[in-house]
């Protein structure tokens, strides 16, 4: 029952420190992608995607802000 308890609680804070982290990202990048139309859900859907691809959060800001100016899609 104790390692149930500590398992649940390392996995709680394990969440709660991703949506910190992706939080802030999009503070980060909110303005741009909102001049951009997007809206928030949107942004957040971003940041999740390009969290897990990039290595760094620098480059992970990055693609962000090249998906919300849609420089990703232009050849």
């Amino acid at each position: 029952m104790f390692g149930l308890l500590v398992v649940g609680t390392f996995l709680s804070h394990v969440a709660a420190r991703a949506a910190q982290r992706e939080s802030r990202l999009v503070q980060i990048v909110q303005p741009v992608c909102a001049h951009n139309g997007f809206t928030n859900v949107e942004v957040h859907r971003f940041v999740r995607f390009a969290y897990g691809t990039w290595p760094t959060k620098e480059e992970t800001v990055h693609a962000v802000v090249m998906l919300c100016r849609g420089e990703a899609f232009r050849s």
